[in-house]
């Protein structure tokens, strides 16, 4: 019985280790928003006609539901809402808008039935501020986890059960496994699978009928009900093939039936079933083991553990190569685990595990001095096994209707949502790439831009800085094309920020930045005064240094009023986040701004004449340093 034992014990240790890794691959695809039109957050004089949604996957149009309201109004009809040029693309007909900010809100269903949602909002004219992107993709919707964990439970205890009675235990007074159980369990998740993709939109009955989730559920629950009528009678020995079936419904329902490589699907069929064959047969190992909990060991017993750990050995292999395959691609950066609900629900369910090696050890040290008497501790610790891997089946129904953090990551390509609430910039060079640094409420944002002016989408960051209640490192998220940022508690005071970035197109480097919080009222007025001074300027020196450029030597020329109203952007408005940030030795007013469209940020210092006395530019692929110097004042501060 010492081999017998080493054997199951080895099998229960590698396939807990395995269970971490289980379910991941099967991780719903969801229809991210990756393109507008017209496009978010943007402002226009002549009101769009058409609305253009495009997302990462193909959707149903007949659950699409897009609704528009005013923000200064009530909701708006939107007319003619059909397929765009192929199943990722939905068009509609605008009414006619006056001006005003319009609130886009939509839900979709991608094509392996996961609801999306989310809004995004436009102006019309020069009035109102426009909200940011919002979304729900990285949500878990509890209607489909019930639904997929009743789907696994039922799964597992049906055809492992199924298996476990007819080549483990072979009729040898035994009890029987709960094959009927696992079988109404999984009718009842394909029943609930149902009933959300009826409440996805306002055509239940066609979306049902007519889409690939709805069909799939459909059929796994017919076949997950004819198994369970098979279990009442004499044909009970069957009862397993309709749940291979329903099995395989069911992988065709998920992402993986949406796969473009088309080995996919059969591989997580595969892991799959050998998932729920293993869990299902250590539930009905562990309802003998407690049968048998008073009764010395037999030689009956001895021969279906031995069975049970042949099986659970030629499980362990495929399962383990299988789960490394499906879901090594995952997670995006080790940040995400605690930063995302995937993340999180991985965190956990990798503690359970944990805790169930930490049984199977405990099972091992306790089965060689009990197996010539009772099998009493190994009933209990089989049976604690059994409910810690029951509730990590619970915790994969999570995992699997959650978006995987690479998947945020790919696809949030829209640009940068505007900040909520007050806010403050600062931005450095860090080699070629132009780094923008933004401080919200409970949130630091970092935007990178190449020198050609588009988004760092391959850029890779890593942040650091001291803050006022001590030093800090930040695991950073995608936020759109060029975008990241991070949950930041900000203090009262100056915190320094350093940013450290890669890019595969073009040199990096450090950027370092200092932030003042909490940011000062708006000086849009006070930018205003300013521009006014320096339109009245007449004709002055200006001595300007790129430090980081091939030609870092200081350069000095006249510059007429005119000329700096060209070069200077925020001249012409459209100036964001415009902060007085301190003063500085000179005593001048420092005044930090960014002009979003042309990925400008400026620091201005400015005198009591409201003229500037020295400027630091950052833009795509430069910094700029000038000092301006003006001819002697009047007193009245006429030159």
């Amino acid at each position: 019985m010492t081999h017998i034992t080493g054997r199951w014990v080895r099998s229960v240790l590698a396939l807990s280790v395995t269970l971490s890794l289980s379910w991941l691959s099967s991780a719903a695809a969801h229809a991210f928003l990756v393109n507008t039109l017209p496009r978010a957050g943007a402002r226009f004089t002549e009101a769009p006609q058409e609305l253009a949604l495009q997302f990462s996957e193909a959707v149903s149009p007949r659950s699409a539901q897009v609704k528009v309201r005013a923000l200064q109004g009530g909701p708006l009809e939107v007319r003619e809402l059909h397929p765009g040029a192929d199943a990722q693309n939905l068009l509609a007909t605008l009414p006619p808008l006056k001006p005003d900010v319009y609130v886009v809100s939509w839900q979709v269903m991608a094509d392996d039935g996961h609801l999306s949602s989310g809004e995004f909002a436009f102006g019309v004219g020069a009035g109102g501020a426009i909200p940011g992107v919002q979304d729900n993709v990285d949500g878990v919707p509890l209607l489909w986890v019930t639904g997929s964990a009743l789907l696994l439970v039922g799964l597992a205890l049906a055809l492992g059960g199924w298996i476990s009675e007819r080549f483990v235990w072979r009729k040898q007074g035994v009890p029987r496994a709960w094959i009927g159980v696992g079988a109404v369990l999984a009718v009842l998740g394909s029943a609930v699978h149902l009933v959300a993709l009826a409440g996805s939109g306002p055509r239940a009955t066609s979306v049902i009928l007519t889409s690939r989730p709805g069909v799939a559920a459909g059929l796994a629950l017919l076949a997950f009900l004819v198994s369970a009528c098979l279990t009442r009678g004499r044909f009970r020995g069957w009862a397993g093939l309709p749940m291979v079936g329903g099995a395989l419904a069911v992988t065709w329902q998920g992402h993986l039936g949406n796969a473009e490589t088309f080995w996919l699907t059969p591989l997580g069929l595969a892991h799959l079933l050998l998932a729920a064959v293993w869990v299902g047969a250590l539930v009905h190992f562990g309802q003998v083991t407690w049968v048998r909990r008073n009764v010395a060991w037999s030689d009956a017993l001895r021969r279906g553990a031995w069975r049970y750990a042949k099986l659970a050995a030629w499980s362990v292999p495929p399962l383990l190569l299988l789960g490394l395959l499906l879901a090594w691609s995952q997670v995006d950066a080790p940040g995400d685990l605690w930063t995302t609900r995937y993340g999180q629900l991985l965190l956990a369910k990798v503690t359970l595990v944990l805790a169930a090696l930490g049984l199977a050890v405990l099972a091992r040290s306790r089965l060689v001095p009990a197996r010539t008497a009772q099998p009493l501790r190994l009933a209990r610790l089989v049976l604690a096994e059994v409910g810690t891997l029951l509730v990590i089946l619970v915790l994969s129904a999570g995992l699997v209707n959650a978006t995987p953090p690479r998947a945020l990551t790919a696809a949030n390509i829209l640009s940068a949502a505007p900040p909520i609430g007050p806010a403050v910039r600062a931005a450095d060079q860090a080699g070629s790439l132009s780094v923008y640094v933004l401080a919200a409420e409970g949130d630091l944002r970092v935007e990178v831009v190449q020198p050609t002016g588009k988004p760092g989408d391959r850029t890779r960051l890593w942040v650091n800085g001291e803050a006022p209640g001590g030093a800090f490192t930040l695991p950073l998220r995608s936020c759109g094309r060029g975008c990241f940022h991070a949950p930041f508690g900000w203090k009262p005071g100056e915190t320094t920020v350093r940013v450290k970035a890669t890019d595969p197109e073009w040199p990096g480097g450090t950027a370092e930045v200092k932030l003042r919080w909490p940011p000062g009222p708006d000086q849009t007025a006070q930018l205003a005064q300013v521009v006014k001074a320096m339109k009245h300027a007449g004709t002055f020196d200006v001595t300007e240094q790129a430090p980081r450029s091939l030609d870092p030597t200081p350069h000095t020329f006249p510059l007429t009023a005119e000329t700096l109203a060209a070069t200077d952007v925020y001249v012409g408005g459209g100036a964001e986040d415009v902060r007085e940030v301190g003063r500085d030795a000179q005593g001048y007013t420092v005044l930090s701004l960014f002009v979003p469209g042309s990925s400008l940020w400026y620091e201005l210092h400015v005198d009591g004449h409201r003229r500037i006395r020295r400027e630091r530019i950052v833009g795509p692929g430069y910094g700029v340093n000038r000092t301006i110097e003006y001819p002697q004042l009047l007193e009245d501060g006429s030159p």
